[in-house]
Parts: structure tokens; sequence; C-alpha cells
């Protein structure tokens, strides 16, 4: 061969043909490729188990009346707890509708149950409060939609401010 194997000008010997580098390893694995991935660290207990669907809070931060607004407009299916120290209440909703109301404590008997039971928390400017998401299966004992309980409900609170 022509120049093979022959000094250069300035008389170094040739350079030698390169060797392509190896491919980088990946993972540990050998080049050839025979060795798999590790597995990737396991998840935290905490993101394995499914967290409780639903709101919680206090009523000094997000009202009653703002709360039902919510669960309406989104058609909400559930339970609201609220309690504060002398009563607790609870609102059952289906599809966004109020469809029933408890209220235990020191209540006048009237606003123990239904709609009345909701007018008399709508007054409760304090107090903690949580929505469950649950189907929720009962008969209907308030007849109204959310907003007119609202709107009633706001009514009675401004005659009684008179």
């Amino acid at each position: 061969r022509k120049g093979a194997g022959r000094p250069t000008l300035d008389g170094a010997p040739p350079p030698s043909p390169a060797k392509p580098p190896p491919p980088p390893s990946h993972h540990g694995a050998s080049p050839s490729g025979s060795a798999p991935p590790p597995a990737p660290p396991p998840l935290p207990a905490a993101v394995d188990k499914p967290k409780p669907a639903g709101i919680h809070g206090h009523l000094e931060q997000l009202g009653l009346s703002s709360l039902l607004v919510m669960v309406e407009m989104e058609r909400k299916s559930g339970i609201l707890r609220i309690e504060r120290p002398d009563c607790k209440g609870r609102i059952f909703v289906k599809n966004g509708r109020v469809i029933a109301a408890r209220c235990e404590g020191k209540v006048a008997d009237k606003a123990k149950k239904g709609a009345d039971s909701v007018y008399f928390m709508l007054t409760w400017a304090a107090g903690k409060f949580d929505f469950s998401v649950v189907d929720v299966d009962m008969e209907d004992e308030v007849q109204a939609t959310t907003t007119h309980l609202l709107m009633e409900g706001a009514r009675l609170i401004d005659e009684g401010a008179r």
C-alpha cells in the first residue's frame, strides 16, 4: 500500500486507526445488555392508600351558604357534617340538592329536622365542617331546591336582624 506505515512529513509515525469507545453502561447493565435495569423504589405507603373524598375546614373560612352553593354546582352527593361546641348538624345532599337535615344539641325542637334545621345552621358563623362524598338514598323531606333554601334562609336571617 502506498504511504502505509511511512512517517509523516514531520517525521512522526502515522496514527493508528482509533477504536470507537464502548457505549456507556446504563443502570449497571453490561455492554451486552443482558442485565435488566433495577426496579424503581417502592412508593410510600400513604400514596398507595386512597384518600377520603371530600372537603373539611372551618365555617369562619368558608361559610355554610358557600359550601352548599359549591355542592349544588358540582352536583355532589354526600353528608355535610357541621359542628360547634353546643350543636352538631348533618345535611344530606343528593346530586347537589339538600334532601334532609338534622341538628342535635342546644336547638329548638322546630330546628331539629328538615329545612328549619338548615335555616338554623345557616346562622352559624363559627364551627367545623366536613363533607364526605357518599351515596345518599333517603326520602326528600326538604322538598325545595338548595337555592330556595339559601334564599329563604337569608330572608329569615334578615328578618331576625330587624
